[in-house]
């Protein structure tokens, strides 16, 4: 459905709570159904749903118990046909309801209208429709208003103004707003364009098709439909190049090309190029009428009829119907012509968009000269961030080339903007269109693919085996970049951080980044990294999207908000990247160690050092034989080299495995050491090892003070995270609780360990500590 504003009558700016169709209609019953009487009025272009929002209404009508009078104006109905159809249902109760005018109506339905009194027919429908009210309540739905017949329509008005004013709900609708009392008022608005381009993709149109259609309609889901079933199969499936302005169909547009053909020819003529140019522009039509020998003036009569609207510096038209049936009045010739003189009316240099898209749909066969001004403009809309217009306006100027050669050109340069503007599914639409000419077009294509999730990389694989052995090129640089910053990432190398201003390297620096931060122990900044690739991500970047899925559930897993972590797994999606998977897997693992008793510990998975590369790989393959082997001076080794290395996360973990490999073959490590890692691990704001400290404490808790066991496992963690030497802000934001709790815990560890400090009760603590020592000495 449309977007809707809903307006009382006699104040059009105001929003009556931003209610639906649906929800109005609801309204009108809910007031009719109490005892009085509402009428809606829902208006909109041709082609918004407004017959939908007719049917919404009978049948809410009919469930909810009402009688329901319906009707709908059609453009060749006759005399009292929207009369006709509105009462013929009721033609065998009519003696029951309105004796007095059963006879007169009778006869209006049965097709006799030479003795049918207008005034008798008006008096007897609102009889009838008050003795229905009555007896029951009422719902009239009466669709497309403004093609009622004129007898119809002055009933209608009529019966309106002396409405019962009580059980009768009125929906109607009309393609413009009318002067009916009482009544509330919903625009359908239209579509944003992406909306309807999915809608019509999803019907089986090229994405180019599609957009391409959307845009002419202005948003009217039913004008694009009706443009896309105008278009040939080649053009649908985005094999031929779409026409200068769409249409939907010689029958479709009938009712409209009648209309004009009664209207002046200079008239006619004007609306043509009206119907050429897009933008509107009114100075720039008025310059090309005078350029064609025709008169300015003819837009006034147009306005008059109500066929367009000038509005300041642009002119439009009234229903955007009427712009296929007016451009189409005329052979091509005459359309090309209206065309070049558009295009020398746009003359300034801000214009030259304007003019590269009047010389195109002037010209009647391939022009370098056409193709490049489409080509810069192009540049200029890739600039501003306008993918997929300018991709299109690309695809659009190498149909203008000359040569094999220069359309290949204009054929890359959209592939480079879809994929650095991250449309990847344009890029591989537009990938299958490319020749592979040279080796480093080769690169182009395999590269686009691959980013667009489907891996080709054995031709890449096969250039490298060849004579020359290296591969050279742009394309071929762009993706050793690309690979270089992957592999820095995997393999921890945190003093290789990068930046990139094109949209694709700049993706992938931000996923490099956002894993590099995650080694380095700056979890927020990772996660800053991986929000801002989200928020530049299209839903056909699945590779993108599933590595930064695992990244974040990675983060959670470390921030120890396991539910999330399982969350963003299950987003990750069927992704083509082995990374991706193998990532995927360990975090499951590492999850399931972290919530559930498991067979083997999951840190020493072979799959944490499979997924990583060097020096990363080292590092996690000492910690994993540390553990395995029980060996300490391993597991120190570890430590320090991650801790050379920048490997914060790594290093922690190093430091937690060697005290679990000291407590399995002793000495027991002090309360002090355990201490030193759980606020380290805090710090860096990792908690998912929480149960893994958990278990050191208890076994670290048989020489402990016994005043300690009076503090709660809350307590606990506040005051050893205060004994590391943290102020309660910096516990707070460690174990991810609010000031103000820490403030709390504190004061209730003061009163049940009687300490009156911070100070006091770290020396408790470590005094604890320092027994344990002597007496494990």
């Amino acid at each position: 459905m449309p977007g809707v504003s809903i307006r009382e009558p006699g104040n059009a700016g105001s929003d009556v709570d931003g209610r639906g169709p649906q929800a109005l209609i609801t309204s009108m019953l809910d007031v009719a159904a109490a005892g009085r009487s509402g009428v809606g009025l829902v208006t909109g272009a041709r082609g918004t749903g407004k017959t939908r929002v007719a049917d919404i209404a009978r049948t809410l009508a009919a469930e909810r118990s009402f009688t329901v009078m319906t009707c709908h104006g059609d453009v060749e109905s006759g005399p009292y046909e929207a009369v006709q159809e509105l009462i013929g249902p009721l033609v065998a109760m009519l003696d029951t309801f309105v004796p007095g005018h059963a006879r007169e109506l009778q006869q209006l339905c049965s097709g006799r209208l030479r003795s049918v009194d207008p005034a008798i027919v008006r008096a007897g429908i609102l009889h009838l429709v008050t003795q229905l009210a009555a007896s029951s309540r009422l719902c009239m739905v009466i669709d497309d208003v403004h093609l009622l017949d004129a007898e119809s329509e002055s009933i209608f008005a009529f019966l309106l103004r002396r409405l019962p004013e009580r059980g009768v709900a009125v929906i109607a609708t009309a393609a413009r707003r009318l002067g009916w009392p009482r009544a509330q008022v919903i625009t359908l608005d239209p579509l944003t364009d992406e909306c309807v381009s999915a809608v019509l993709h999803q019907r089986g149109l090229a994405p180019a098709a599609a957009r391409a259609c959307a845009r002419e309609s202005r948003g009217v889901p039913g004008m694009a439909i009706a443009l896309a079933d105008g278009l040939t199969p080649a053009q649908r499936s985005g094999h031929e190049r779409l026409p200068t302005l769409l249409s939907p169909g010689r029958p479709l547009l009938e009712h409209h090309e009648n209309a004009l053909a009664t209207l002046d020819p200079s008239t006619q003529r004007a609306l043509v190029v009206v119907a050429a140019d897009e933008l509107g522009h009114l100075g720039a039509i008025r310059a090309a009428l005078a350029r064609l020998g025709e008169n300015p003036e003819a837009l006034d009569d147009a306005e008059l009829r109500g066929l367009i609207e000038i509005d300041g510096p642009t002119v439009r038209f009234i229903d955007p119907w009427w712009r296929p049936a007016a451009y189409y009045l005329v052979a091509p010739a005459s359309r090309r012509a209206a065309h070049r003189a558009l295009a020398e009316s746009y003359g300034e240099p801000h214009q030259a968009a304007a003019r590269a898209w009047q010389l195109a749909a002037a010209a009647d066969g391939p022009c370098d000269r056409v193709a490049a001004a489409l080509a810069l403009v192009a540049a200029d809309l890739a600039r501003r961030g306008h993918t997929a217009q300018a991709v299109d306006t690309y695809s659009r100027a190498a149909d203008f080339a000359l040569t094999g050669d220069h359309r290949q050109r204009l054929l890359l340069d959209a592939l480079q903007t879809a994929v650095d503007g991250l449309e990847l599914g344009l890029a591989r639409e537009l990938a299958g269109r490319i020749e592979p000419t040279s080796a480093d077009i080769v690169i182009a294509i395999a590269d686009t693919m691959e980013l667009a999730g489907v891996s080709i990389g054995v031709a890449i694989e096969r250039l490298s085996g060849s004579d020359d052995g290296a591969l050279e090129g742009w394309w071929a640089q762009r993706r050793n970049d690309r690979l270089q910053r992957q592999q820095s990432a995997r393999g921890g190398r945190i003093d290789e951080f990068s930046l990139y201003i094109d949209a694709v390297h700049l993706a992938h620096a931000l996923l490099a980044d956002a894993q590099l931060h995650r080694h380095a122990g700056r979890l927020a900044e990772s996660r800053a990294a991986l929000c801002r690739l989200e928020a530049m991500l299209k839903p056909s970047c699945t590779e993108l999207l599933g590595a930064a899925n695992v990244l974040h559930a990675d983060l959670d897993h470390l921030a120890g908000r396991f539910d999330e972590a399982e969350a963003r797994l299950r987003r990750v999606g069927r992704v083509s990247d082995v990374w991706t998977r193998q990532m995927s897997d360990l975090i499951r693992l590492r999850l399931d160690g972290a919530t559930v008793d498991s067979v083997g510990p999951p840190w020493c998975a072979r799959l944490g050092i499979d997924v990583a590369t060097e020096p990363l790989a080292t590092v996690r393959s000492m910690i994993a034989a540390g553990r395995a082997d029980l060996d300490l001076d391993v597991l120190d080794r570890a430590a320090s080299r991650a801790f050379e290395l920048g490997l914060s996360i790594e290093a922690a973990e190093a430091r937690l495995a060697a005290l679990e490999v000291a407590v399995s073959i002793g000495p027991c490590p002090s309360i002090a050491d355990r201490q030193r890692v759980a606020a380290g691990l805090w710090r860096l704001g990792v908690h998912a090892w929480d149960r893994r400290l958990a278990a050191l404490d208890e076994m670290g808790r048989t020489e402990s003070d016994p005043r300690l066991a009076r503090l709660s496992q809350a307590e606990i963690r506040v005051a050893e995270a205060v004994s590391a030497g943290m102020t309660n802000r910096e516990a707070a934001a460690a174990l991810y609780i609010s000031v103000k709790t820490v403030d709390f815990h504190l004061q209730q560890i003061y009163r049940k360990l009687e300490v009156r400090s911070r100070t006091e009760l770290a020396v408790m603590i470590l005094g604890d500590d320092r027994r344990a020592q002597r007496r494990a000495g």
